[in-house]
């Protein structure tokens, strides 16, 4: 059986798991939680510690109740499998990675209705800036008016891009980190597939020789990092610092078409690490995307 999370797997968070306690104790809980600081992994797990603990009976019996759920009864198990049926995490969709209008307009249409089994419903956004323009707007409605036995958690890498109707409706929870820096080897690893990008977009080929799909090196980029967001940003900030060095060397050789064409790339490059950063991209479809832009400049 897989095991729950819980605040006891979660290194370092001493101080969250606290405040989280406290206010469980105090039967204080908010209707809407942010959570800040920490990797995207860690606020994941954070998230599923919460959502366990305010829902297991045996826990929640306890005096204080305890802000670790006990990973055996039924509500654990459901939560542990991923089936728990009022657990719901709202994602975005395409390149962009926005969660769109209509999958929170769902979501409104499902909190109508009382929650299938758990105690408290839990509503929960990986990364809340991707939440954005109609999508926020109708989240903030709901915080507005929020329904009864439901707990929104807005985790989230960047609080200050949140609109403040938002923040201001929300409990704020600091993580202990930040994101995760690379070690040595995958430094050499993103240097050596920033090289390989721009290897790829070379205008300088024979004609004849095979061109490499921009799909096969995305996946060749999320084979040697992974298919974490922070690591294709570490990839395409490479990449982006690579072209503004060819871009600023032919500007010096007073190349203007080759320095104008890596300028181009480069911001092409910064745009789409905005996008995957703030919006919430996926990393894999946001690179295959840029990549073809590299090989094509404007």
């Amino acid at each position: 059986m897989p095991t729950v999370t819980t605040w006891q797997n979660i290194a370092d968070q001493g101080r969250a798991r606290d405040a989280f306690a406290r206010t469980l104790a105090a039967d204080r809980m908010p209707h809407a939680y942010i959570l800040t600081g920490g990797s995207a992994h860690v606020r994941r797990d954070v998230i599923l510690a919460i959502a366990s603990a305010i829902n297991c009976p045996v826990a929640l019996q306890q005096q204080p109740p305890s802000a670790d759920a006990c990973g055996r009864c039924e509500s654990c198990e459901k939560f542990a499998r991923g089936t728990h049926p009022d657990f719901h995490v709202l994602t975005g969709t395409g390149a962009s990675g926005q969660v769109a209008i209509e999958t929170v307009r769902d979501m409104i249409v499902r909190l109508a209705l009382l929650p299938n089994e758990a105690q408290v419903r839990v509503i929960a956004v990986h990364e809340a800036t991707a939440l954005a323009g109609p999508a926020a707007n109708a989240l903030l409605k709901t915080l507005e008016e929020p329904p009864a036995r439901t707990l929104f958690v807005l985790a989230t890498a960047a609080p200050d891009q949140l609109l403040p109707t938002i923040k201001s409706r929300c409990q704020r929870l600091r993580l202990a980190g930040r994101e995760d820096e690379p070690s040595n080897e995958d430094s050499a690893r993103i240097n050596a597939l920033a090289e390989r990008i721009l290897a790829f977009c070379n205008d300088a080929r024979d004609p004849t020789e095979a061109v490499e799909p921009a799909s096969d090196l995305a996946a060749a980029v999320a084979e040697k990092v992974g298919e974490t967001k922070n690591a294709h940003l570490l990839v395409i900030e490479a990449t982006a610092e690579r072209l503004a060095d060819r871009a600023r060397a032919a500007a010096l050789q007073h190349d203007t078409a080759a320095a104008r064409r890596d300028a181009r790339r480069a911001t092409a490059a910064l745009q789409w690490h905005f996008s995957m950063r703030v919006h919430n991209a996926h990393p894999v479809l946001a690179t295959e995307t840029l990549l073809g832009e590299l090989r094509d400049p404007l």
